[in-house]
């Protein structure tokens, strides 16, 4: 019992370090990429794993977030969001409340207007990210919610 409550108090640690308010401009720029990448992930319901290893390939190599974020620490934001995602899709109406604040936490956090139209770029490319290839319809309903949220 020691073991899941010492599990639960390091997630909660490493969310509120990675919190919005916490980071500088240029590192919630770089979060909200990576929140896009596990939104995207996740946008129809689940994590598979294909989709996990090409969004850490792309998370990974992404110039705009090596430049703001140790790899270790872009993909443990990774993780740690991605577990808040897959604890929120357990109903509808949670996924819905949960996604809807995760993009205007986006929205409220990153100001630049070139960050913004590389943010909206970037959630083109994550859509595709699945074992298809090819956005399905989830990933475009995403897409167009943070283009609406961003433009």
């Amino acid at each position: 019992m020691g073991f899941l409550s010492n599990l639960g108090k390091n997630l909660a640690e490493q969310a509120k370090r990675f919190a919005p308010a916490a980071l500088s401009p240029e590192k919630r720029f770089a979060r909200g990429l990576i929140t896009i990448s596990a939104l995207m992930t996740m946008a129809d319901g689940s994590a598979e794993d294909s989709e996990v290893e090409k969004s850490s390939q792309i998370i990974a190599g992404h110039r705009s977030i090596q430049q703001h974020l140790t790899p270790a620490d872009a993909h443990e934001m990774y993780g740690v969001i991605i577990g808040e995602l897959q604890k929120a899709y357990t109903n509808s109406t949670s996924r819905l409340l949960e996604v809807n604040k995760r993009i205007a936490e986006i929205a409220d956090s990153v100001k630049e207007p070139h960050w913004r139209r590389e943010l909206i770029e970037f959630a083109g490319i994550m859509a595709t990210s699945n074992s298809r290839g090819v956005a399905g319809d989830d990933e475009r309903a995403l897409q167009k919610k943070l283009s609406e949220a961003l433009v």
